[in-house]
C-alpha cells in the first residue's frame, strides 16, 4: 500500500501534470482493533461508515479549498 501511495504521489511533481492532485488518505480512518474501536469508522474491510466518509470528505475538502 505504501508503494502504491508512492507511485502516485510521484505523478503529482509532473509539471505536464500540474492539475492532478494526491491525498494520502492512509491513517484518516482508526484501525484500532481494541474494544472494537474500528467499527465506528469502517463498516466493512473496504467501505467506511458515514463518520468515516465525513472524515474522508474533510481531507478532499481540504484539497479543493487550497486550490486557486
Amino acid at each position: 500500500m505504501d508503494q502504491l501511495n508512492a507511485m502516485l504521489k510521484s505523478v503529482t511533481s509532473d509539471p505536464a501534470l500540474s492539475y492532478v492532485h494526491y491525498i494520502d488518505l492512509r491513517g484518516t480512518l482508526s484501525n484500532d482493533l481494541k474494544d472494537d474501536a474500528y467499527k465506528e469508522w469502517w463498516a466493512n474491510e473496504l467501505h467506511p461508515t458515514e463518520k468515516g466518509f465525513e472524515k474522508v470528505t474533510q481531507k478532499f475538502e481540504a484539497e479543493l479549498r487550497s486550490l486557486p
